[in-house]
């Protein structure tokens, strides 16, 4: 054989074998590559997600304060008419010693759950279930404050009217 095709035989056999080990190289190396994208796209991932979760608690805190702000303020404005009512019928000379015990029970109630409600925000906290369960049970307690006021205005009001009409 000439010196030249025993030149180009070694190239051709020789030049496999180190494209392959510079090919598997390469490899190697695009893989680590792969894998370090592979785990910041996870990383930023799983950081928007937990964003999002937060941005959901926060959203849903917002809420049930808003429900519960709101709660409070009717039931300020139902306790501020049955006061009135309870003064009116004080004044008409009606007993309305319970009524004014149950109503005075009710703003009490009311003041503890804008307390609650004030300290929860100024607490930062999420845990939109613990101020659910608390405040829930302070408004539940102020309804029946307000029902007993209530009933009990009716009753010393019948008694009222029944011991005054007069016959003609």
């Amino acid at each position: 054989m000439t010196k030249i095709s025993l030149f180009l035989l070694a190239f051709v056999l020789a030049w496999p074998v180190s494209l392959g080990a510079q090919a598997y190289g390469n490899a190697g190396e695009r893989a680590r590559e792969v894998r370090a994208g592979v785990e910041e796209r996870k990383a930023s991932t799983t950081e928007r997600l937990m964003e999002r979760k937060e941005e959901v608690m926060r959203k849903r805190v917002e809420q049930v304060l808003r429900h519960f702000r709101g709660a409070v303020s009717r039931f300020e404005n139902i306790l501020g008419r049955l006061e009135s009512r309870i003064e009116k019928f004080r004044v008409r000379g009606a007993d309305v010693a319970e009524s004014a015990r149950f109503a005075a029970e009710a703003r009490i109630r009311l003041s503890e759950a804008q307390t609650s409600i004030d300290a929860f925000v100024l607490s930062n906290s999420s845990n939109a279930k613990e101020l659910h369960a608390k405040v829930k049970e302070l408004l539940v307690l102020v309804r029946e404050s307000l029902v007993n006021s209530l009933n009990s205005l009716k009753a010393s009001v019948r008694v009222d009217t029944s011991a005054t009409t007069t016959v003609r």
